[in-house]
């Protein structure tokens, strides 16, 4: 008898319920099972655990690499800033929001290269000269003092100047300091073409 409650915890377990064991051997085998049972369902735990964990990574894998496609790929919607190319003050301007602009958020375009009579008709040629434009992702127009005050709000780097920028009641003042700037931008620093299309705007 001994030797069979010896081949399998089954059968000495068995044998407890049938009254052969002492009670105490019969608590001792309840407490095997109990402890059985449990390494089984913390293991199955720990397993759909390891599946979740993975599922969830690979689709943060997934996430970020769509993501980084369409930030890379060429239909990425970005905001279009329209400058002066024959100025050099603008360029310089421009160069500096190149730097500041780590996401790719905007895309720069020369007023003067072609496509841009095609692509935004509604803007004539003396209103691009005498100011500076930004065309938002949803096909919205800023000019001058509020193409400043729209960059400030979609660069993080610039937000500590943002508040200043959109001060109460200061746009009318913004407005006029970046008239005279832009009127006087080829005084500041020149221009770079000599075929008569950078003639002063006033």
């Amino acid at each position: 008898m001994w030797g069979d409650t010896e081949r399998s915890s089954g059968s000495r377990c068995r044998m407890v319920r049938r009254g052969i064991v002492h009670r105490r051997f019969a608590d001792l085998c309840d407490r095997v099972e109990l402890r059985a049972f449990r390494r089984t369902i913390s293991r199955w735990f720990i397993a759909r655990n390891a599946v979740f964990h993975r599922n969830a990574v690979f689709a943060k894998v997934e996430t970020g690499l769509k993501l980084r496609q369409s930030e890379t790929g060429s239909t990425m919607k970005q905001d279009v800033v329209l400058y002066d190319g024959h100025c050099r003050f603008c360029t310089r301007q421009i160069e500096t929001l190149r730097r500041l602009d780590g996401k790719n958020r905007l895309r720069f375009l020369s007023l003067h290269d072609p496509s841009v009579a095609t692509d935004y008709p509604d803007l004539s040629f003396d209103q691009m000269m005498a100011e500076m434009w930004v065309v938002s992702i949803g096909g919205v127009r800023y000019g001058g003092a509020n193409a400043l005050r729209y960059l400030s709000r979609r660069l993080p780097i610039l937000w500590p100047v943002s508040p200043w920028l959109h001060f109460p009641g200061s746009l009318p003042f913004w407005s006029w300091l970046y008239r005279q700037v832009a009127k006087r931008r080829y005084r500041i620093a020149g221009r770079t073409c000599d075929d008569g299309t950078c003639s002063l705007h006033r």
